[in-house]
């Protein structure tokens, strides 16, 4: 803006005389070119459609990227990440140069890492405890509880797990392909830590101890309640169970095996702050659900239902779509979507989890159930909200619907450490972009993680191959 006025000041000045004219013609020029930078900078939203074809190669640009190991996200190692808060502001004035051509969406391009907080346990617990955020938004992600259902030595799938504690269901799970599942004790709370109004239930997998000065007390009077399909199996928690052993609990009788479906639902935030990533991430989208659609599409029944939010008093709060088994129609969906709007920083958050938990029509019996939630900000702060994330999280846990967020560029300390509790939760993991790609604006590296980083849609790809129980 001072450019500006300086131009219109002196342009007035210096048309008084022949010469004085000529200089100014040269300076309202350089004014146009002011003005056509200021109308980049606004004009932050990625517009048009994306048509990238779904088996687009799948090169990543930018660093190179490494291969993954099976292994990778259980044995991370210490990282000392410097936390980022970043306000929609901040990030609207940091697009790229006018003169800066982006290069053109290919499938393979943006580059991302995958994390397991229930995996390493113990690191989980210390960032938590040294951060006020679970709490904040009534969260005590810290007393779990890891079980493991066998029948005839085979993992039960999908099997309902419950946690009662003092006569009272605290917590309900269903397992993995693995039989595997994780159970939390006073998991919900308010934010002075009195116990909230809602105890149910979520699901996970994978071990991990922490040191014993790491570990809240163990919760007494608990016990696991499993129906593997033959009747009922209680067992009592011991204190052991609380401190890291996986409970086992097996069967002789064969366990029923659930239908060969996989749900799969994309929620992703369209607002006027991820333009720089928008279309990138539709094409890395319709290419994942072309892939996943091709690779288990023979053996499973792929349903999939692709849903965008913004905020209040935009468009659209929640623009949903209900499961389809037509992928061409889901990726025609991704591809139409534009950023814009979301004029602060928190975006509708709370909205978006309670119509993808509360509002589809989710399959009661799956080999997997999956909500891969794309966003770069937290929700709104309010009562409201933190009661709707609360019973999002309780539900989607029950239903055995396992929250994967994928961070992009901007996303703050807050809003990571909020998903990676919803991750820890359902039995999902965090997953987040890179600086590696030369995409898009900074990206934060999550706390305390040094994981893998591989092409987007090579690792969800893979994740969701490995939720579902087949190949890659």
């Amino acid at each position: 803006m001072k450019k500006l006025r300086m131009c219109n000041a002196s342009s007035g000045r210096l048309l008084r005389g022949t010469m004085a004219g000529l200089l100014a013609v040269a300076m309202l020029a350089g004014c146009g070119e002011a003005d056509e930078d200021r109308r980049y900078d606004a004009g932050s939203a990625a517009g048009g459609e994306t048509t990238a074809s779904a088996d687009t190669a799948q090169t990543a640009s930018g660093a190179s990227v490494a291969a993954r190991s099976s292994e990778a996200s259980k044995t991370p190692e210490n990282s000392g990440s410097t936390p980022l808060s970043t306000s929609k502001q901040d990030r609207s004035l940091s697009l790229p140069p006018e003169k800066q051509q982006r290069p053109e969406p290919q499938a393979g391009m943006l580059t991302a890492g995958e994390w397991d907080d229930l995996g390493a346990w113990s690191r989980w617990m210390k960032l938590v405890q040294d951060s006020p955020y679970p709490a904040a938004w009534g969260f005590a992600p810290t007393k779990r509880l890891a079980v493991q259902v066998m029948a005839q030595g085979e993992p039960a799938r999908d099997a309902e797990v419950i946690l009662h504690c003092g006569g009272k269901r605290e917590w309900t799970a269903r397992t993995d392909a693995d039989g595997k599942a994780t159970l939390f004790a006073d998991l919900l709370e308010a934010e002075d830590g009195q116990e909230g109004p809602i105890r149910n239930e979520p699901a996970a997998p994978t071990e991990g101890k922490g040191s014993i000065e790491d570990r809240p007390a163990a919760p007494q009077g608990c016990s696991v309640q499993i129906d593997a399909g033959h009747g009922l199996i209680v067992r009592d928690a011991e204190t052991k169970d609380w401190a890291g052993r996986v409970m086992k609990l097996e069967t002789e009788r064969e366990a029923p095996q659930p239908d060969a479906v996989l749900d799969l639902l994309l929620m992703i935030d369209t607002t006027g702050s991820m333009a720089d990533e928008l279309d990138y991430l539709s094409t890395e989208l319709t290419n994942v659900v072309s892939r996943v659609k091709k690779n288990i599409g023979q053996d499973l029944t792929v349903r999939i239902s692709p849903n965008f939010y913004r905020d209040r008093k935009d468009e659209y709060v929640v623009r949903s779509f209900p499961f389809l088994e037509d992928a061409v129609k889901a990726q025609a969906h991704i591809a139409r979507q534009e950023a814009d709007g979301g004029q602060d920083y928190p975006e509708a958050v709370a909205e978006a989890l309670t119509d993808a938990v509360l509002e589809h029509d989710w399959s009661r019996s799956a080999k997997a159930r999956l909500m891969l939630l794309v966003l770069d900000a937290p929700p709104h702060q309010g009562e409201q909200e933190r009661e709707s994330i609360q019973l999002a999280a309780a539900e989607a846990a029950k239903q055995g619907i396992r929250i994967v967020p994928i961070a992009a560029s901007g996303t703050d300390l807050e809003t990571e450490l909020l998903m990676r509790t919803l991750a820890v939760a359902t039995g999902g993991s965090y997953v987040f972009l890179t600086d590696d790609s030369g995409i898009g604006n900074g990206h934060k590296k999550p706390e305390g993680v040094e994981p893998q980083i591989l092409p987007l849609n090579d690792l969800l790809v893979d994740l969701i191959s490995r939720y579902a129980g087949g190949e890659a």
